[in-house]
């Protein structure tokens, strides 16, 4: 919003200066996957939702390595963006 700071001492004229404060809203996930089954060979879809101020990065990773859906046809990994929320799915 808009702010406005003015100062005076009674000597000469008032003075203000206007200034615009942003709020920046932090990540949070509020939705993640909890521990889940699948069979051997079954495809199985993992989702993530995150929210907070723009853009909101999501990293998929299995033990210590992060998953490259690009490299890797195994995984697919779709991103979904709704108003200040982002909705990833990694598809396995």
């Amino acid at each position: 919003g808009y702010y406005l700071c003015q100062a005076s001492n009674g000597v000469g004229s008032d003075i203000s200066k206007s200034m615009i404060l942003t709020v920046k809203i932090p990540a949070m996930i509020t939705s993640h996957p909890n521990t889940t089954m699948a069979r051997k060979g079954q495809t199985k879809e993992l989702n993530c939702t995150a929210r907070g101020e723009q853009p909101i990065i999501i990293r998929w990773e299995r033990g210590d390595t992060v998953i490259d859906a690009e490299r890797n046809p195994r995984y697919s990994i779709t991103i979904n963006k709704k108003g200040d929320e982002v909705i990833s799915t990694l598809k396995l």
